[in-house]
């Protein structure tokens, strides 16, 4: 499966209500526009469609997180967004639909797709070819064998991404999370057994080896979902999200929060070619 996909027409939006919530949305639809605009303005020359969707998590953190815009907000926003009528909109809403799933990545496909006379980016069609999974790798420190990380490693067509994290002790909460597309596997490993970049201050050993199965990651997956969301809704190890929109300007900046998860388990599901994500909505709403 690819990572753009047609918006699903037996995806129910289900979730369409009225609230308090659409008053205070409406107010700041030029935040939310010029959020996209901005965005948008990064995708339009791109080539490589890892890299959009990078930016497509920064897009989708106001939306997956727990004081998440749910249901109406959410179409109000989009709707709001390609209304605008822009290549840069349309880049931004095919971004999002990239780096999202459920609710969200039909919202985002149906909105792209009101706006047929307004062009496409160039990574659009890559983003609709195969995502295939180089490699799973868990890793432990030389030291302290209470410490972990995972690196998931992708390619579609030429291009190249990796997911790298590392963990609290004995753990799934994540104490550092990134997306870097344009690095490899071998990159990020090195980084990693060095004591660099996301791995810092530890040294990680890939002596620790773990068999991965389709099973075991999507199962491995939803436990970083779950177990993340709920540090988040207990409000430990993170200040009140989201921020300011403005201060969403790159990925790098919701490393540790659902967004760069929800766009692990959307390649993950695109890398096994699973059509639909069982139970995803179940016992944590805030992600459909």
């Amino acid at each position: 499966m690819a990572t753009l996909r047609e918006p699903r027409a037996e995806q129910e939006i289900w979730r369409s209500y009225r609230s308090g919530a659409d008053v205070s949305v409406r107010r700041r639809l030029g935040e939310f526009r010029a959020f996209f605009r901005d965005h948008g303005s990064r995708l339009t020359n791109l080539s490589d469609p890892l890299c959009a969707a990078s930016v497509g998590a920064s897009l989708s953190a106001p939306f997956v997180s727990v004081t998440d815009l749910m249901g109406l907000p959410r179409e109000i926003v989009l709707e709001a967004v390609a209304k605008t009528g822009t290549a840069e909109a349309r880049a931004a809403l095919l971004a999002l639909a990239v780096a999202t799933d459920g609710q969200l990545e039909t919202l985002a496909q149906r909105a792209a797709a009101t706006m047929d006379g307004v062009p496409e980016p160039p990574w659009a069609a890559a983003a609709r070819t195969p995502l295939k999974r180089v490699s799973t790798e868990r890793l432990r420190d030389r030291d302290d064998d209470r410490m972990e990380a995972l690196i998931v490693a992708f390619k579609q067509g030429r291009y190249h991404a990796c997911f790298v994290m590392r963990f609290h002790p004995v753990s799934l909460l994540t104490a550092r999370i990134l997306f870097l597309p344009e690095v490899s596997r071998a990159a990020a490993l090195a980084d990693f057994t060095a004591g660099r970049g996301a791995a810092e201050p530890y040294r990680f050993t890939r002596k620790f080896r773990v068999t991965e199965t389709q099973e075991s990651m999507v199962a491995l997956v939803g436990g970083l979902l779950r177990e993340n969301e709920l540090n988040l809704r207990m409000g430990r190890g993170h200040p009140p999200y989201p921020p300011d929109l403005a201060h969403l300007s790159r990925v790098g900046e919701v490393e540790i929060v659902p967004a760069v998860l929800v766009l692990l388990r959307k390649f993950v599901l695109s890398a096994y070619g699973i059509k639909a994500w069982e139970d995803v909505d179940h016992g944590t709403p805030v992600w459909v």
